[in-house]
């Protein structure tokens, strides 16, 4: 995977941003449950970003640390679609707390990162 210098600069403004919006949030004691899926949401982002950028400055020849980047960077995409559909539930239903239920769609992303 090659990124472009362009790329690795958008990617390292979109670390900032997160880390910005991630750091304003914790001043915040009580959040509502949307609140709390978004901040999971920008850190499952946070270390797809941070895995994409550690890709382009590792060094090419190195292809065991380069297995384990882009593992990593299994993790935050197949986590964040769950995830997404938790935060559109929770708006729609109004829900205070996830119902046990729905941790049921987090098998498939674990397995998948088990398996990766």
């Amino acid at each position: 995977m090659i990124i472009s210098n362009l790329e690795f600069i958008i990617f390292l403004l979109a670390i900032v941003g997160i880390l910005r919006f991630i750091f304003s949030s914790k001043r915040k004691q009580d959040r509502l449950l949307i609140h709390r899926l978004y901040l999971i949401v920008s850190w499952l982002f946070l270390s797809w970003l941070l895995a994409l950028v550690a890709v382009r400055l590792t060094d090419p020849n190195n292809l065991k640390l380069l297995y384990v980047w882009d593992a990593l960077t299994n993790l935050g995409a197949s986590f964040l679609p769950v995830f997404s559909v938790y935060i559109a539930l929770t708006f729609v239903k109004g829900w205070e707390h996830l119902p046990r239920a729905c941790y049921l769609l987090l098998i498939v992303p674990i397995i998948t990162n088990i398996i990766v």
